[in-house]
This record gives C-alpha cells, sequence and structure tokens, in this order.
C-alpha cells in the first residue's frame, strides 16, 4: 500500500504487520486497536488518525515515524516512556492518560496537545512549541490581549518535566515568530499550576 490514499479507511484491529504503508496518505484513519509491529510507515501522513490502542509495544523508531507529522490524532493512554520525539509536530493531537515520564518532546510542535492526567514526570519540553497566538489580520506584535491557546495539563504529574523555554508562537503562515512564553501564561492557559515543573 505504498504512497496509496487511505484516507478515512477503517483499519481497527487489523493486522497490519509487515504492510508497507511508506508515503501513504492515512488522514483520518481508524487504526485502534491494530497490530503496527514491523509496519514501515516512514513518511506516512497520520492526520486525525485513531491510534488509540495501535502504539503500545511499538520499538522508539516506530514511535517516532508515526507521530512524526500527527495533526489532531488520537492516542490517547500511549506509553511513550522515555522515547525521543524531539521536533514531532502534534498539533491538537489526544495525549490523554499517556505514559511519557521521562520522554523528550524538545522542539515539537505540541501547540493544543491535550496532556490531561499523563505522566510526564521527567518529561523534556524545552524548546517546544506550546502556545499558539491567534493573531488579527495585520497584527505584528505579540500581545496578551490576543487570544492564547496552549496544551492542555490539566491532572498531568510534571514533577521534574523540563518547561524552560518553552515557546508561544503567532498563528498564521510559516515561519512563525516565536518568543519564550512566560510561567504565568503557560500556567493560566494549560488549566495547570505546573506544580513540580522546572519553569
Amino acid at each position: 500500500m505504498r504512497d496509496a490514499n487511505l484516507t478515512g479507511v477503517d483499519f481497527s484491529h487489523a493486522d497490519l504487520r509487515g504492510a508497507d504503508l511508506r508515503g501513504a496518505d492515512l488522514t483520518g484513519v481508524d487504526l485502534a486497536g491494530a497490530q503496527l509491529h514491523g509496519a514501515r510507515l516512514d513518511g506516512a501522513n497520520f492526520t486525525g488518525a485513531d491510534l488509540r490502542r495501535a502504539l503500545n509495544g511499538l520499538d522508539a523508531g516506530d514511535l517516532r515515524g508515526i507521530l512524526r507529522k500527527c495533526i489532531g490524532c488520537d492516542a490517547r493512554g500511549v506509553d511513550l516512556e522515555g522515547v525521543d520525539l524531539s521536533g514531532v509536530s502534534i498539533v491538537g493531537s489526544d495525549l490523554r492518560d499517556a505514559k511519557a515520564r521521562g520522554a523528550s518532546f524538545q522542539g515539537a510542535d505540541a501547540e493544543g496537545v491535550d496532556f490531561t492526567h499523563a505522566d510526564l514526570r521527567e518529561a523534556n519540553f524545552r524548546n517546544a512549541r506550546l502556545c499558539s497566538l491567534n493573531l488579527d489580520a495585520g497584527a505584528m506584535h505579540f500581545n496578551p490581549e490576543h487570544r492564547v491557546r496552549c496544551a492542555d495539563f490539566r491532572g498531568a504529574d510534571l514533577q521534574g518535566a523540563e518547561l524552560r523555554g518553552a515557546l508561544l508562537c503567532r498563528s498564521g503562515q510559516e515561519p512563525r515568530s516565536c518568543q519564550p512564553v512566560d510561567a504565568a501564561t503557560l500556567r493560566r492557559e494549560s488549566g495547570s499550576k505546573l506544580d513540580g515543573a522546572i519553569l
């Protein structure tokens, strides 16, 4: 199925072990409970995919490949403990209840990600884009009166999580301008006091 257009296909509980899905468009695909061990997934687009129970047990390389560009994915309860996800793009994804202790999201694009009740102890979010700022057309400067949207950390365990250098970025076309997000804004917009996090 290399380079195939598989938009919206229902692969829930399918056995895709060893399948060649390189470069496939898997937008909106239901992979809940699918077996993906050994599948070749390089360059596949998982935007909006349902990945519940499909990622656990995969090696770090496969996890990184799937989450490389996984905008709006549903990966609730995923086990990412200790996985290096530096630079992935998971904007608006659902990672509620994720087990991500010691995971690295360094430099990741994680604006609007739902980390509610996730285990993020000792996770690294240095230089991650956690917040976006919606600007009126033509606005040139950051303004706290504009609407800010950050990753949701409500109920997450952030003990020892590295949040220094987390970024607030302008919405809109690339290249986007970003600046460090201050602790007060991150606390307010993430829904968490960020207790135990390194700010």
